[in-house]
């Protein structure tokens, strides 16, 4: 999005917030009340506002419903990582790099639904592989990942970035352990190999990657 409409975003988002009554001062109402200015435009304002307010720590029932794979989602695990590879701004690059991988893979499009105890299907081109989100302490969890509804594949720490519209999730593992699930997940769709993947991930230390996922209307 260029700068200009960017500024034009806020501006009006902005506008329409002074306008509301106070107890209407919520983003939820922010967000559609500038969708319905803009149009199509107001996704762009989903994604600005989710860009500058996020939450790590909630209850599995706000996962529910579902969303659909977007692109990668990057992280690392301390704030020291990340200034080794360059700030924020070098983490974004380094998205746009596994991108292509994702739909190469058929991971972009496919769909994961979750229920209100944090029970999951995910739907990858004809495979579903179901699971549980299970909150542990304050902004920690665990996804236990299993498939054809029975083979165990892994348990694996996970961690969260939730939009504070409500519309954007983002949902990442330790780099490491998530390609060895994808690599099992390829042999069994009988996929290329993740092995070129594989060798870009190598490169970063304490690195986490994931869904980048939007909220279907259903």
């Amino acid at each position: 999005m260029k700068k200009s409409s960017v500024r034009i975003l806020v501006a009006l988002g902005a506008l329409i917030f002074s306008c509301l009554p106070s107890k209407a001062w919520n983003l939820q109402d922010l967000l559609g009340k500038t969708q319905e200015a803009l149009g199509n435009a107001g996704s762009g304002v989903t994604n600005l506002i989710d860009g500058f307010f996020s939450n790590s720590d909630f209850d599995v029932a706000q996962l529910e419903g579902t969303w659909v794979v977007e692109g990668a989602a990057v992280d690392f695990g301390s704030d020291d990582a990340l200034s080794q590879i360059g700030g924020k701004a070098a983490k974004l690059a380094i998205q746009n790099k596994i991108d292509p991988y994702y739909e190469k893979y058929g991971l972009t499009g496919s769909t994961i639904t979750f229920d209100k105890e944090g029970n999951f299907t995910l739907e990858i081109k004809k495979m579903k592989i179901s699971g549980t989100v299970t909150k542990t302490d304050k902004s920690k969890y665990v996804t236990t990942f299993t498939a054809f509804g029975k083979t165990k594949l892994a348990d694996m720490a996970t961690f969260f970035e939730k939009g504070a519209t409500g519309q954007t999730l983002s949902i990442m593992w330790d780099a490491k352990k998530a390609l060895n699930m994808l690599q099992g997940v390829a042999s069994l769709l009988k996929m290329q190999s993740a092995s070129a993947l594989s060798s870009l991930l190598n490169q970063y230390e304490d690195m986490y990657i994931g869904f980048r996922l939007n909220k279907t209307q259903k």
